[in-house]
């Protein structure tokens, strides 16, 4: 009897992930880039204008969030039907595996009679 898990590696959408992994990966690489370039010296930025563009770099940043957390919600949503496809298939397996075995015992009753 093979793993079930393994069964529902298969219904799992690869190739979605896979080509929505580099970009998750250079969207974190910038983040974390720009997260360790930023200093919080707040004495150098004591002017508006590069109060402003350290405002705009991290809305930059908040919508770069959002798209990562976006990709992050649709591959969730993609494992989450496909293992309720598998769920659907082992239920039906379990009734036709059922429907087996009574079968197999009204069989050797015809027989032993």
């Amino acid at each position: 009897m093979p793993i079930p898990w393994l069964a529902a590696l298969k219904f799992i959408p690869w190739g979605t992930l896979i080509t929505g992994a580099p970009a998750i990966a250079r969207a974190t690489d910038t983040l974390l880039t720009g997260a360790k370039a930023r200093t919080h010296d707040l004495a150098s930025a004591g002017d508006v204008r590069q109060l402003a563009e350290r405002v705009a770099r991290l809305e930059q940043h908040d919508q770069a969030d959002a798209e990562i957390l976006k990709q992050i919600g649709e591959q969730i949503e993609a494992l989450t039907i496909a293992t309720e496809v598998v769920a659907a298939r082992g239920r039906w397996i379990a009734v036709a595996a059922l429907a087996a075995l009574l079968l197999s015992v009204v069989a050797l009753i015809v027989a032993s009679v």
